[in-house]
């Protein structure tokens, strides 16, 4: 065979071979598109580094004012005059109300007069008798003892004449009965005497003492009730309702004005057990209207509202520098962050399908023999947020998390990513 026929045949065969390797290529392109076709679409996102992520939160609370009352009368009767209308703003101990006062007046003249009788009984009895009262007293003595010594004589010349049988035994009796009863007048005028001289027993001017300071706690107690029959408000505020006007009887206790306090504001919030032990002041604010009110100081109840399981919280609330007034009634939002004190990566709801023994399941994106497919890795959710939840598990920083169609998916399924964000999953 010439050298022109061998260089024909060669070229030839590597037309015939290259031609045979163009069909293999072709043929291993279709069957990797093939492959392809089947795998399933997919989105992921690229995680980062597990971080420290916070909680977030917010409750709902309203506007209060911090004191509110009925304020009413201690004094019952007749309502005289309304002294403000509703809607006025007063000072602490500006008069509110008066009640009719005519019969307490009339008493405390009554009262006034007891105690100057009571007092000047007391003091004639400190004093003791007068000194006349005392010369009479003697003077009565002098007058019985004389005339015990006339009949005491006139009972010694009695008893002779019986001897000389010139009179009747019944005489000499009569006479020394009379003897016997000026000495017991004698007596009994002695003892007056010393009871003059001696002055008023303690007892007696103790009993004094005590009816007088009767009466004079009467006097006070009256003085007391004069000075509230002008109804005054306990602190400063604003008059919402009037519920008695002029003419109306009403009885002590009875409330007749509401006075709201203005100035200080307080907000009140259920929360949870938990977040009402934990939360610090610089983790949560209050918002009223779109603006946010600085908060002066928190209060916790001890008790746990039996309809809603929550504890109270109070929050006092400084309003001095706002650009809209609060009024009370209207709604407050306290919003809170704190960090949840564990580091993990903050994912889509959509990445998480339900697992088993109370896990959580999720989904990554590995390349193994040559094709994409899914690995599927055990999840735990830390804390849940409205549109995403915080997880931990056999994740790490790079790892592309499948977004969503988690429930259709089966680990070592065959996938095809569509698209990819890349970056932190932290919102």
């Amino acid at each position: 065979m010439n050298t022109s026929n061998i260089f024909t045949a060669a070229l030839i065969g590597l037309t015939l071979l290259a031609c045979s390797n163009s069909e293999q290529e072709a043929s291993t392109l279709q069957a990797q598109e093939a492959r392809e076709a089947r795998a399933m679409p997919v989105r992921t996102i690229t995680l980062g580094a597990a971080t420290m992520e916070s909680m977030q939160g917010h409750y709902t609370g309203i506007i209060h004012a911090r004191r509110e009352v009925a304020v009413g009368v201690n004094v019952g009767g007749q309502i005289e005059a309304v002294l403000v209308q509703e809607g006025d703003l007063v000072e602490a101990g500006a008069p509110l109300m008066q009640i009719d006062k005519r019969r307490l007046i009339v008493q405390r003249e009554a009262l006034l007069a007891q105690v100057a009788g009571a007092q000047a009984r007391l003091d004639e009895l400190i004093a003791g008798p007068r000194k006349e009262t005392i010369d009479a007293s003697k003077a009565n003595i002098t007058v019985l003892q004389e005339q015990l010594r006339l009949a005491e004589l006139r009972l010694v010349r009695r008893r002779g004449l019986l001897e000389s049988s010139s009179i009747s035994q019944e005489e000499v009796d009569v006479s020394h009965a009379q003897v016997l009863t000026l000495k017991a007048r004698i007596q009994g005028a002695e003892a007056g005497l010393s009871e003059l001289e001696n002055g008023t027993r303690p007892e007696i001017l103790a009993a004094q003492r005590a009816s007088l300071a009767s009466l004079q706690a009467s006097q006070e107690s009256n003085d007391i009730d004069l000075t509230d029959s002008l109804v005054n408000a306990p602190f400063t505020g604003r008059i919402q309702k009037i519920m008695k006007h002029e003419g109306a009887v009403v009885p002590a206790g009875t409330g007749v004005i509401v006075l709201v306090e203005t100035g200080v504001l307080e907000a009140r919030f259920g929360l949870s057990a938990k977040d009402a032990g934990t939360l610090d002041s610089n983790q949560f604010t209050v918002e009223v209207r779109g603006q946010t009110v600085p908060v002066l100081g928190k209060r916790l109840l001890p008790n746990l509202d039996a309809n809603h399981r929550t504890i109270p919280w109070i929050l006092d609330l400084d309003t001095s520098n706002l650009k809209i007034a609060l009024l009370p009634g209207q709604v407050a939002t306290l919003r809170w962050s704190r960090p949840l004190g564990e580091t993990g990566w903050r994912i889509p709801l959509s990445a998480l399908t339900e697992g088993v023994r109370g896990m959580w399941t999720g989904f990554v994106v590995v390349e193994k023999d040559g094709t994409t497919q899914v690995q599927q890795v055990d999840l735990e959710v830390l804390h849940t947020l409205p549109d995403s939840v915080v997880v931990r598990g056999a994740l790490k920083a790079g790892d592309l998390l499948l977004t969503e169609g988690v429930d259709r998916i089966v680990g070592g399924q065959r996938v095809r990513v569509l698209a990819n964000t890349g970056g932190n999953t932290r919102g």
